[in-house]
């Protein structure tokens, strides 16, 4: 197969139903040039799971499960990530959902603009607490929304699900490092 236009990468753990639903999401994208990364942080995935929702059916598909637990995205994201072969780059978090739209609009930003990175706001549905999950009650709200307009690293946080960017950032920059090693302040790919 010829290189996609984007590579996206899921980094998984476990909840086989709700990657099913991140994987149609991408599948019902509106730009169709891609290829699908899932990493499985060593968990009770398998090719068996990929295998029964049709996944390993759709060449654009590929699927790891990591020999050894990193605990967070990290190394499943950079473990996909070595394996892309896209012009761009985009991650799409297990638990996470993008509209018909999200690539299109991204990569075209990228392309007319001349950005190395970009990212979409994103909404979000959380419980709140423990009992209010069990109870139903979610709380909602958009993320990636910068105070003033400007992107401030410490203030805006927006997911991985939200960034695409050229794959070359991704090569020349250092990989992200798991969580537990870096200081909250920079966990910025976890």
């Amino acid at each position: 197969m010829p290189d996609p236009l984007v590579s996206i990468v899921i980094a998984a753990f476990g909840r086989p139903e709700v990657l099913a639903c991140a994987m149609e999401s991408i599948r019902a994208q509106q730009v169709q040039d891609w290829e699908l990364l899932v990493v499985a942080d060593a968990c009770e995935l398998t090719a068996s799971f990929m295998q029964d929702s049709g996944a390993l059916a759709d060449p654009r598909i590929r699927f790891w499960n990591l020999s050894r637990n990193v605990g967070d995205q990290s190394g499943p994201n950079n473990f996909g990530t070595a394996r892309s072969r896209g012009r761009f780059l985009a991650f799409l978090n297990q638990d996470d959902l993008w509209f018909p739209d999200h690539l299109g609009v991204c990569l075209e930003h990228l392309d007319t603009t001349g950005a190395d990175i970009v990212f979409s706001y994103s909404g979000a549905l959380v419980p709140a607490s423990r009992e209010e999950l069990a109870a139903g009650l979610w709380l909602g709200g958009i993320t990636g929304v910068p105070q003033g307009g400007r992107w401030d690293p410490v203030r805006t946080f927006a997911p991985a699900s939200s960034f695409s960017m050229a794959a070359i950032v991704f090569a020349v920059a250092s990989p992200p490092r798991p969580s537990a090693r870096v200081s909250p302040l920079t966990r910025c790919w976890c």
